[in-house]
């Protein structure tokens, strides 16, 4: 052997002799940690206890032990070992099975209670390393794939729908089949209306329950107290739009405190179809003359599906719609549609109607709505005065009032501004276009006016400013021609001339008569 020499360095065989017993070693035991599940994949019954074995072969690193149904974003967390939760409240179904409080305890086992079929799935046992401001994942278990199964027949148990979808019409019944396959399973049947937290109950055929009060309009279309009755169905009456949805038939296994769900069905989708309102057809509220443009809405609402058509029609000929709105733009259980159309009237449109037609697939033929133009137009009246002499002194002058609409109307005469007459018992004439004449009359003496007169026919039609036509009476020459002939010397007739002499003959023979009187009381005197 060969002499080593007191100043031979020796700190490299040094140092490799560390590092190697380092590096059998482990720093931190981090590098042999594994977490087992011993059991790659379990199969329990529905209403039972399943318990899911994981080992962790170190306590380090520091950091908790979780379980999780699934991997990836979507996982679901069912239990952790984390301290500080109120695991009772967060995980009421899941335990674990050994306790974890002990110094050097490995085993982080758990036992979920009362397993459902919603429950199957591979859970995972993993590992976590402490860490600001989350723990970290530092390994995972291959993972336990659990599977729900019935007991005594509840494997084949099948729930059946065999309806996918149905249509029917507002106010009346619909039936919605259900067969279960297998009675095996003990628990309720129940109906519900949609799915997820959000859904409602329809019907139950669970004991003890006032079903009359519950669910007024829902009946079971069997007789349940048949022994070996599988059949589930369910009629609803008098449905309306908001009935409409998907419709769930749910086999339920008894559980406690509560009944736990075992298998739906597909579901039944109920399409509720509707006829929509009778239309309403809106127009303006005041009256309109000829020649201005008028703007008619018409409206529907509580039909279904949405699809619908409107059109507006004047007479028989189309007219343009406008602002035709079908709302809401998205699903519902029903639909509201509105237009409008614009129409200028006419001197003619007193019989005039305009129509709203909507043609929807719940009608035969179509809904329409009317609207009569005699309701808002309003014609005004032209006036004519005209005079005509007729027997003696007397002349006639003469109001036409022409062509005006509604009836109402007040007819008052003028002589030189002051009412003469006023004149509400004439009755009109109906003309074929719808409007109205009025005639009315007054005779005037002439011997009787020595000055000209105006005479004026005032009209006030439908409450509105009146119409006046005015009328000069010329008087003056007349009664100049009637002065000239009075100044001649009238003649009287015989009958005046008779009467005249008897009184003077009677004046005669009463002054004789007094004198005589006088006379003779003179003589004897």
């Amino acid at each position: 052997m060969m002499p080593v020499s007191a100043n031979q360095p020796c700190l490299p065989r040094l140092s490799l002799l560390l590092l190697l017993l380092l590096g059998l070693t482990g720093v931190t035991g981090e590098q042999e940690l594994q977490v087992t599940q011993r059991v790659t994949s379990v199969s329990v019954a529905a209403g039972e206890v399943v318990t899911l074995p994981c080992d962790v072969s170190s306590p380090q690193p520091v950091g908790p032990v979780q379980w999780f149904k699934g991997n990836g974003p979507d996982r679901q967390l069912v239990y952790s070992f984390k301290g500080g939760l109120d695991r009772v409240r967060l995980f009421p179904r899941v335990t674990h099975v050994t306790d974890p409080t002990i110094r050097g305890n490995t085993d982080y086992s758990i036992r979920i209670r009362n397993i459902t079929p919603a429950d199957a799935g591979t859970y995972f046992c993993v590992k976590f390393r402490k860490g600001s401001p989350e723990d970290v994942e530092f390994k995972s278990g291959p993972g336990t794939q659990v599977t729900v199964s019935g007991v005594t027949g509840e494997q084949e148990l099948q729930v059946t729908q065999r309806e996918t979808s149905v249509s029917v019409a507002a106010g009346e019944a619909v039936t919605l089949p259900c067969l279960v396959s297998s009675l095996q399973c003990v628990g309720p049947i129940k109906w519900f209306r949609g799915n997820g937290p959000d859904q409602q109950l329809v019907y139950s055929f669970g004991g003890g329950l006032d079903r009359v009060r519950l669910f007024p309009r829902v009946t079971n279309a069997t007789d349940q107290t048949i022994r070996g009755n599988m059949d589930y169905s369910i009629r609803i009456r008098n449905i309306t739009p908001e009935d409409a949805g998907t419709y769930f038939c749910v086999k339920f296994r008894k559980g406690s405190p509560e009944d736990v769900e075992f298998e739906s069905g597909p579901g039944t989708e109920v399409t509720v179809s509707a006829k929509p309102s009778p239309l309403v057809v809106l127009c303006p509220s005041r009256r309109t003359t000829p020649g201005q443009t008028v703007t008619f809405t018409c409206e529907s609402h509580g039909f279904s599906p949405r699809d619908v058509t409107l059109k507006w029609f004047k007479n028989g000929k189309e007219l343009p719609a406008l602002q035709t709105k079908v709302v809401p733009l998205g699903d519902s259980v029903s639909y509201k549609v509105s237009s409008k159309t614009p129409v200028m009237l006419t001197q003619e449109d007193v019989h005039s109607q305009v129509i709203c037609e909507v043609a929807h697939s719940t009608l035969q033929g179509s809904l329409r709505g009317t609207a009569n133009l005699s309701n808002i137009i309003r014609v005004p009246p032209t006036l004519e005065v005209t005079q005509i002499p007729i027997q003696g002194n007397q002349v006639n002058i003469t109001c036409q009032v022409k062509s005006f609409y509604p009836k109402s109307l007040e007819l008052t005469w003028l002589e030189d501004g002051n009412v003469s007459q006023t004149d509400s018992a004439w009755i009109p004439t109906k003309d074929k276009d719808g409007t109205y004449n009025l005639k009315s009359w007054i005779l005037v003496n002439s011997s009787a006016h020595r000055e000209d007169v105006v005479l004026t026919c005032q009209v006030v039609h439908d409450g509105q400013p009146a119409v006046t036509k005015h009328q000069t009476l010329k008087f003056t020459t007349l009664w100049k021609d009637h002065t000239r002939k009075s100044i001649s010397v009238p003649v009287l007739s015989t009958p005046f001339l008779l009467l005249e002499g008897l009184l003077l003959g009677f004046k005669a023979l009463l002054v004789v008569g007094v004198s005589a009187i006088y006379a003779y009381r003179k003589q004897r005197a």
